[in-house]
Parts: structure tokens; sequence; C-alpha cells
């Protein structure tokens, strides 16, 4: 028959055959005489065949011409055809005479009678997993290797982000369902993409797997092939792990290739990946987790077999063995010419596993269970989020793959794309990430460079740390870097302390010494022997080690002793890790010891950390003046309310918001005697809290309050305002107007009995200007407002500065709006300036009293009215300023809506080119603050703006995304929502309805049918959707 062009074949002949290359300026190579090869035993399963392929004539030449092929295809397929030779050639073990172990190698016998793929099935992967009689094979378990193949699929790196759900893998033992009508009943249910079937088979003129005596011993495959011929498309994809299948003589007529190839092409099969020799269940495991895990990844069988051989290798080079069964995986397909169409739809994870599997060298990463110290690590450091670890005394290679295997260890544990970043020590961070940036885009295929991770790599190649905050951003992006930014690299710092809450981000470090940084565990990769060696500890020093376990900070190990009695001298130190001022539990011993310990013992530890800091000299000295309450509170200490009490009294004359939240945060393991304490210092709390906008947070705090004093009672109510005020439901709105009237009301009673205390007046000011604050954002009654806050500021400049610098700050903010947002005010100069005036002296006082969070807001202000007037530099000046001010004050709403709005500003004013994934990255960030209204009206906003962006660039799907993300927000909320609710609503409908050349109607009319949207409508003449949308500015 004629050969396919574009394949390898080969010419045989009686003394000399020859192989033709697909390539006109290749050179022929001869080979053996084709009758020569009836006497080659070329078994991969013996260990001297390595030698006998060696022996080939022409075998080098052929090993060159494949390298040069596969360089030039870009990994593509080499299609091979033809002949009794070209079947028998071991073309897959031939890669291991590669120089080039990266290269991509892809021998496929292709047949030439198909040119064109069959569809496949659409969606997610769909597995059917067969496994028939185990044989006289004593290491084949079905029941067993049933249990093991669907949990190594299930927990495979990545496979669990791909697949439809659990029953995605659907199981048949063939053996114990001996019915054909049941056998042809799973297959009609499971409708699957691909079959894997495991077991034993037979090759020949009739290919059969073995189900048994009890069965008839032999199933023809034709007869399996039957049960999967129903309704549904017939599967595309076929692996038998199973011996012989692979191994019949191909035929010369179409479909070529063995007996079983032709069954299946036949009833409309793409392909089929058979074993070519034997190979041990172990082995085929590891195979076919790697085959799984590329198929959920929509990388086409032709391809997987590639990846699923380097994986065997690597599992048989890591052992003694020296056989080349890693070789026996072959594929036969349907396709020749063009590669197997790829979806261009390629997840993070999958790009994140591979681009790890190549920083290591390793194709196994994420295969197979883990060691039990690599899982604890990887779900350690998946809770603590931000992570320095001590790597010193590891050299570098050994780093490299302890850290692919915890990352292949948080992917399989969870479906969250997981980077291994490996960098070198030296050099500035930009410049080791784009040296490891190029490295990695080698890696890619044209589809994976145009993902998301692929664009942050050519950013991050050239030095455009833009590409860092990409990867960061990545929603539940995992990342492992092996080493960390220098102190000097500010905006690496930035990007990583500004990530979301979603992100792991672990820091390599050779000596944990070198900085300190806040909010980073420490922690450090501990051995299966280590853990063994805590153990056997826990014996011999119990109370020192639980000592060790309740310390949030170093202790010196001589004083370990004196406290706890035990000769501590002697423990291993390889418990520990070293710092400059002591020694601190690893996390991994923390973890033993704290799961080991009766909770009596480690409140004895917490009382004797109390005693020990207490102790003269103290024994356990800290710069951190809460570590005494967090271990009375650990210790379920009687004395704790009286010492919190006391301990407030005393230092929190001078203290912010900071120290009272580390306050908050050293009393949660107290919760039960909350509403014992000063409801003062409750207060504090709370208050601490809703000024960071971490609003349900002060929640139990409030509800611990129990007072009856007017003043603390008014700051309840004023607090609970504000909570329900940022949650924007209907029933919360209420509950604002209602507690803040209450305060208010509270206060006046409490301030007529007692007029002249100065306490009172100034308490009633300031719910005075609440009310007045509500009354202009809900009810947009400016001129009220300008009344009311002008009689208030007058009254507060006849104060000393000091003692009212808050209200001061809020009242001129508040004043400053007042005048240039809203009308009759917003259009008139005279006003503007007044309010540019009033903003500039709200961020003089805040800085001179240190209180960034309002300064913060003030800030904000300024720049958005920088931009009523077209000052784009000033506006961006005064964003960058409210940045800084936000993130050193923790306010974290307004920093992440600042961040926004710079963004947004670059592009609309200062010609930056719009970026997708940047955008999502910030806009993921304001998301996790959607439960403040300020933030999730701003994320809606951000959307509404980004759809237009994407409508011009020609991304109507992803304008679509945003549009219906705002009106899920939003709609519920419009009978009771502000203007600029229904706006939003009224606009992503709008948006919708004028997508492309025809839009969806459908979508307005639902909008029309919402009660409001009609009067909506006459009011802004928006009876044209396409009109209104394209108007709006």
């Amino acid at each position: 028959m004629p050969f396919p062009a574009g394949s390898i074949h080969i010419d045989e002949r009686w003394l000399s055959s020859q192989l033709i290359w697909p390539e006109p300026d290749m050179t022929p190579v001869d080979l053996d005489a084709w009758w020569w090869w009836r006497k080659r035993n070329l078994d991969l399963y013996d260990s001297n065949v390595g030698a006998r392929i060696d022996a080939i004539k022409g075998i080098e030449k052929v090993v060159q011409g494949l390298a040069v092929l596969a360089k030039g295809r870009a990994g593509g397929i080499l299609s091979i055809t033809g002949g009794k030779i070209a079947d028998q050639m071991p073309w897959e073990a031939l890669e291991r005479g590669f120089i080039d172990r990266a290269l991509d190698y892809h021998p496929v016998r292709a047949d030439g009678t198909i040119a064109a793929a069959p569809a496949d099935r659409t969606g997610a992967l769909r597995v059917a997993l067969l496994v028939g009689h185990e044989g006289n094979d004593k290491t084949f378990a079905r029941d067993e290797q049933l249990a093991q193949l669907k949990s190594a699929f299930s927990a495979s790196a990545q496979v669990k982000a791909r697949i439809a759900d659990a029953d995605a893998i659907a199981t048949l033992d063939l053996v114990a369902v001996p019915s054909d009508k049941d056998r042809s009943d799973f297959f009609a249910d499971a409708d699957p993409h691909a079959v894997f079937y495991f077991g034993h088979g037979r090759a020949g003129s009739v290919p059969a797997i073995w189900v048994g005596p009890e069965n008839g011993g032999w199933l023809p495959l034709e007869r399996l092939a039957g049960y999967a011929t129903n309704q549904n498309p017939f599967p595309a994809s076929w692996i038998f792990i199973a011996c012989s299948i692979g191994e019949a003589p191909s035929h010369d007529a179409g479909p070529a290739g063995p007996e079983a190839f032709r069954i299946l092409a036949t009833r409309g099969a793409r392909a089929m990946l058979a074993m070519r020799a034997r190979i041990r269940p172990q082995l085929g495991q590891i195979v076919a987790a790697s085959l799984i895990e590329s198929l959920s990844g929509k990388i086409p069988l032709e391809f997987a077999a590639a990846t699923a051989r380097k994986t065997a290798r690597r599992a048989r080079q890591s052992g003694t063995s020296s056989l080349v069964d890693w070789a026996a995986p072959a594929v036969w397909s349907t396709v020749v010419g063009p590669n197997p169409p790829r979806s261009a739809d390629i997840l993070p994870q999958l790009i994140a596993a591979k681009l790890t599997r190549v920083a290591a060298d390793d194709p196994g990463v994420g295969l197979g269970p883990p060691d039990n110290d690599v899982a604890q690590t990887a779900a350690r450091w998946s809770q603590d989020r931000r992570v320095r670890v001590d790597v010193a005394g590891t050299d570098e290679p050994a780093l490299a793959a302890l850290f692919a295997k915890i990352a292949g260890a948080i992917a399989a544990q969870s479906p969250r794309p997981t980077l291994f970043v490996r960098l070198r020590e030296t050099g500035s961070f930009a410049l080791r990430l784009a040296e490891w940036a190029s490295s990695m885009l080698a890696a890619l295929d044209g589809l994976e460079r145009e993902t998301v991770i692929g664009r942050a790599l050519r950013q991050l190649s050239n030095r455009d740390l833009d590409g860092l905050e990409a990867l960061v951003g990545i929603p539940d992006i995992a990342l492992i870097f092996s080493s960390p930014p220098n102190v000097g690299d500010i905006t690496a710092w930035a990007i990583f302390e500004g990530a979301g809450a979603d992100a792991t981000i672990v820091l390599g470090y050779a000596s944990v010494n070198q900085e300190q940084r806040p909010l980073w565990t420490l922690d450090r990769v501990d051995t299966e022997a280590t853990m063994q060696i805590a153990r056997d500890a826990l014996q011999n020093y119990p109370a020192t080690l639980a000592l060790l376990a309740v310390l949030d900070g170093p202790a010196k190990r001589e004083a370990l002793a004196l406290i706890t009695g035990e000769a501590s001298a002697e423990m291993a130190a390889d418990l520990t890790i070293n710092m400059p001022s002591g020694i601190v539990l690893a996390p991994g011993v923390r973890d033993i010891v704290r799961s080991t310990l009766q909770d009596d013992e480690l409140a004895r530890a917490h009382q004797r950390a109390f005693e020990a800091r207490r102790s003269v000299p103290a024994l356990i000295e800290s710069d951190d003046i809460f570590a005494p309450v967090r271990d009375l509170a650990g210790a379920g200490a009687i004395e704790l309310v009286d010492f919190v009490n006391a301990f407030a009294t005393r230092f929190a004359s001078d203290w912010g918001a900071a120290e009272w939240l580390r306050l908050g945060r050293s009393l949660e393991s107290a919760r039960d005697r909350w509403d014992a304490i000063d409801p003062r210092v409750l207060l504090e709390i709370a208050s601490a809290l809703v000024e960071r906008q971490t609003l349900r947070q002060a929640l139990p705090w409030l509800d611990a309050v129990q007072t009856d004093d007017p003043l603390l009672n008014t700051t309840r109510l004023s607090l609970l305002s504000e909570i329900a005020k940022a949650e924007g439901t209907p029933g919360a709105q209420q509950k604002m107007w209602r507690h803040a009237q209450d305060a208010l009301r509270q206060i006046q009673e409490a301030k007529s009995q007692s007029p002249l205390d100065p306490r009172l007046r100034a308490r009633a000011r300031d719910m005075k200007a609440n009310i007045a604050r509500l009354n202009l954002y809900f009810n947009h009654d400016a001129e009220g407002t300008r009344v009311t806050f002008t009689a208030i500021l007058d009254e507060l400049n006849r104060e000393n500065e000091a003692t009212v610098a808050s209200s001061l700050v809020a009242t001129l903010r508040n004043l400053a709006e007042c005048l240039f947002e809203f009308e009759p005010f917003r259009s008139a100069g005279a006003e503007r300036a007044e309010a540019r005036r009033h903003l500039r002296r709200a961020i003089d006082i805040a800085r001179r009293h240190c209180l960034d969070s309002l300064g913060a807001e003030a800030a904000y202000s300024t720049a958005k009215l920088d931009e009523v007037e077209s000052d784009w530099a000033a506006a961006r000046d005064h964003l960058t300023g409210t940045i800084e001010l936000a993130r050193s004050a923790g306010h974290a709403v307004c920093q992440r809506i600042a961040e926004m709005r710079l963004f947004r500003l670059s592009v609309q004013h200062e010609n930056t080119p719009f970026d997708h994934t940047l955008f999502a990255v910030r806009l993921r960030k304001l998301e996790f603050l959607e439960s403040h209204v300020w933030a999730k009206r701003y994320a809606a906003q951000a959307r509404a703006w980004a759809a237009r962006e994407l409508e011009r660039a020609g991304d109507l799907a992803g304008m679509r995304l945003l549009l219906v993300r705002n009106i899920q927000l939003f709609e519920p909320l419009a009978q009771v929502a502000s203007d600029s609710d229904k706006h939003l609503v009224a606009l992503s409908h709008a948006g919708l309805a004028s997508a492309g050349a025809v839009g969806n109607q459908e979508s307005w009319t639902r909008f029309r049918e919402l009660s409001w949207s009609a009067v909506w409508i006459e009011e802004h003449d928006a009876h044209d959707p396409s009109a209104y949308w394209r108007g709006d500015v």
C-alpha cells in the first residue's frame, strides 16, 4: 500500500532493508534484511535486550535521525508505518539512546487509511476501568487492584481538577460481572472517553483478555468492543495494561496494526495503547496514573504515552533493575499527518504540574502516594499559606527533588495548581525569575504559552514582575520557591505579602536567621526518621517538648531544664530550629507533640511558660508583651480575666488598632471567658476589627459585651450599625438605621440627665455625625448633610485636636465628599475647591496623629476629586499614597479598591494596554472582601468596565462572564438597592443584550420583568439596550 506522507517507513528487502525518512534531505539508513528479524529476540522484559538493540545494524544513525525529527517537529508525532520490520523495531526503547533526555519523542504506529481523527466526546474526562482475572500472578489481586487504581487516579496530581466527579471513573470487574447485558449496560452508563484494562491479554488472530476459567477463559476483544458499541460514540482511546495485546504482527491493509487495533479502529476508536512486552503491576500502575492525568488534561493518547514511558523509566532507574520494560507502552493511531487536535482550554493545574516536573527533571512528580513526611509537610503548607523554610545544609539537587515532591503532594491533596520555582540563590529576584521563566518557556508548546501561566512566564523572562503578580493571582495557587527575594527586592515582597488569602507561598532559606518577617510561618521539612525521634523523645522529655510546643517564640536551651526539671540538653538537635535568641520546635515535631499529649499536659506547659516569664531573672524572655495572655488563656487559668483587665489598664494608653488586634488573637482560645472581661477591652478589640473592615470577626466580641454604661452601649450600637451597613442586604440596611438611631437616642437621653458631662456631649456629636453620614450616602440629602457637618466641624475646631483627631478626619472627609460627589454641589468649582481644602487638612491630621486607616480613606477621596477635575497624574499620586497608608493600617478593603482604581486609571488615561490576567488578579483580591458592600460595589463597577475592554478586544465570552456575575450578585438586592446598584444591574443586562452582532435579547427581556425596571428605563431613556450600554460612561 502507499505510505502516508510525513511518516517514517521501511522498505523491506531480502539482503538489506532500508529506513526511509519523511524529510527528503535525510539520508536513508540500511538495516538488517527482513528475514533476519525473525531470529531477533527483542523482549523488553529480558535484561539483555539493551545489548541486542544496540547491535541492530544502523541503529546509531536511526537514533540520530529520530532526534533530528523530534526536535524539528517541536514534540510532534513521528508517524511510523509499514511492514514487519517497522512493527518489530523497538521505537519506544530507542529513546534510551538520546543525549537530550528532555526531548519530546512521540513515536506512533500510524495507520494510513484514516486521515483525520474521529470526533471525541465533549466535557470532562470519563474513564471506564476494567480488570480481568488474576490468573497465576500472586501480585495481582482484582479487588485490591481496582481499589488501588481508582485511588491512584483520584489522588493523582491535578486529576481531581479535571474529571467530572468521583463517578467519572467507573469500574467493572469482568470476572464478577459475567452477564453480556450487564457489561453492555455498564458501558452505556459510563459513556467513557477512555477505557483502561488491567489484566492478562493474548495476541494472535483472535486477541482476547483473560476473565477466568469460570467465565469461559479468554474473552475475545471483538466481544468486549461489542459491549462498548451503543448509542454513544465509541470510546476514542483504549489502554491495555496487559501482556501481548500489542505484540501481534501488523497487517498491511487498513486499519493497519495488530488485530486488536483493527477491531477497535473499525468501530471508531482513534488510538490504542498496548504493551509490547510483559510489565509488572506496580509499573503498570505508574503508567496508568500518568496516562489518566494527561488524558484528563485533554492531551491526546498519542502524546500522553511519551510522558508515561518517561515516568516509568524514572521509576525503573531509581531502583536496581536494568530492564527496558518501561518502553513497553506503544501507541497505534488512525491519525496521520497533522497532530491530534488539542483544546485551547488548558487548565493551570496541568501547566503547573508540567513545569514542576521539568524543573525537577522528574516526570513522575505527583503520581502515586507521597511519603508520609512529604504529605504532612504539604498539608501544613496548604494551611499556613505564608511559609519560610529552613533548608540549611541541603544540597541544591536534593532540595529541588524535595520541593517538587511536596508540590506534587499539595496538588494531589487538592485540585490546586501547584508550581515549584527552581531559582539560583544569588542575584536580584527579577533576574533569577527571568532565568527560570526563560528555561520553562522552552518546555511549553504554542497553546500552553497562551495560558495564564505561559503569559506570566513571558513577562517574567523580560524581568517584568507583573508576571509574578499574575502567577500569585491564579486562584488557589501554591508557589514553592527554592530561594527568597533579597531584602531589597521590595516589589517582589509587596506582591507576596499582598497576595490573596487563597494563595500559598513558600520560600526556601539557606539561613532562616538572615531576616525576620512577621506573619510568615517558620518551617522545616522533617523526615520520617525525625518524626520517630520526636515520638521517642516524648517518653524522655514530655514537659520540655510540651513547653516548646506551646511557645510562639524561641527559648534558650539552657533554661529549659530549669523550667521543666528535665535534662533536655541531651535532646536531639534534629527536633529544633536554631534562632539567634534560642530554639524553636520544628513544625512537624510540634504537630506530633500537640496531637500526642493530653489537653491537661499542654495546659500545664502554658502555666509553666507564664511562670517562667515572671521569674527573676526571667527564664523565658520575649519582646511580645501579649505572650503572657496567650499562656494564661492556654492554661485555662482562673486569673486570666483579672490579668487582662489590669494588663490593658497599664499598657493600653498608647495602643493603636494593631495592638488591640494582637490582644484579641491572644484571647481566641478563651472565648468562654470573654463576657467576664471589661467591656471597654472588648469594644476596643471590636473597634479595631471594624477599622480594618474585618467586620464579621467583630460580632462575637460585641455579643460578649455586657454593660449598662450609655457610653459603652452607644459604642456597641454604632459598631453594629457599621457592620450592618457593610452587608448591603435589605434586612441589614434596616438594622443599620435601627442601631444608629438607637445609639443617638440613648446617648441623648443620658446627656439630658448629665448635660455638662463632656464625654456624653462628644459622643452625642459623633452619633449625630453618623446619622448625617448615612443620610448623605443612602438618602442623598447633600444640602441637609452639609449644614450638619459644618456645624459639627465648627464644634470640633474648638476642641483640642489630639482629643478629637479621629472625629475631625472623618468629618472633613464626609463633608468633602458631600461637596464634590453629590448634587447640587458636585458641578460647582467653589465647592470642589472647599472640598480639596478639607481633604488636605484631613490627610495632614491623620498623618500627625498616626490615623493611617482614616488617612487612607481621605487620600482615596482626594484621588476621586482629582479624577473629577481630570488631573490624572495627581490621581495616580493620591491612589499610590492611599495604597501605602491602607497597607500600613491593614485596611484591606481600601487598599484593594485603590489598587483596582489605579489599574483602571493606567488603562483609561495613561495608554497602558488592558491586561486581562492582571485585571483578574486585582478582581480576585476584591472578591475576597465582598462581604463588605463597598468592595462588592467597586468590584461590580470594575467588571462592567473590564467587560467593555474585553468587548473591544473581541473576547465576548469573557465579557459575558463578568456581566453575568454582576447580575447574580446585585439583582436579588434590586428591590431596595441604591441607584448605583440598579445602574449596575441595568448596565449588565444591557451589555449582555448588546454583546456581539446579535447579543442575548433574552437578558434584556429578563431585565424588563423586574418590578422597578419600567421606571428606570423611562428615567434614564434606556429603551435601546445597545445605546444604553455603549453610551454609558
